[in-house]
């Protein structure tokens, strides 16, 4: 039997790295007001209907630059990092429409060139059906 090597880590916790193998990390704006809200009590269908929720996800992701989505992303990225993650798989998805898709593809692909982790880009087709939204194609418009 082999015997390996101990290192005295004097009391800190060793795992292997973390996986994060379902995230939509590219998307534009923030929704921590909602999250306030849903834990006041609010549903999440009126927060819809105040114009809140993934549509207004999906209308920030399309307004944001590809400058804009990368520095939020970045950042959420590397809290990721900080608590450990070293794989990841970025899913689109908050575009629902080909331009704004391929835009949070093009930001994946950046932050895949930037950091030291692994990094999977997944397109996601049609996460979301609003009401206010309509079918072209795989991908879905606003009306």
């Amino acid at each position: 039997m082999k015997h390996w090597p101990r290192e005295d880590l004097r009391g800190a916790w060793v795992t292997p790295g973390l996986i994060d193998c379902y995230t939509h990390l590219v998307y534009g704006g923030q929704r921590a007001d909602e999250f306030a809200q849903r834990l006041a009590g609010v549903s999440y269908e009126e927060i819809a209907r105040q114009g809140g929720g993934i549509v207004s996800t999906v209308r920030a992701t399309r307004a944001a630059d590809e400058a804009t989505l990368f520095a939020q992303s970045a950042a959420r990225l590397e809290a990721l990092l900080a608590e450990g993650v070293t794989a990841i798989e970025i899913k689109s998805g908050y575009g629902l429409d080909l331009p704004t898709e391929r835009k949070m593809l093009r930001v994946a692909r950046r932050l895949n060139a930037h950091f030291t982790l692994c990094i999977r880009k997944v397109r996601f087709f049609r996460t979301y059906s609003p009401k206010n939204f309509r079918f072209s194609s795989p991908f879905l418009s606003i009306q």
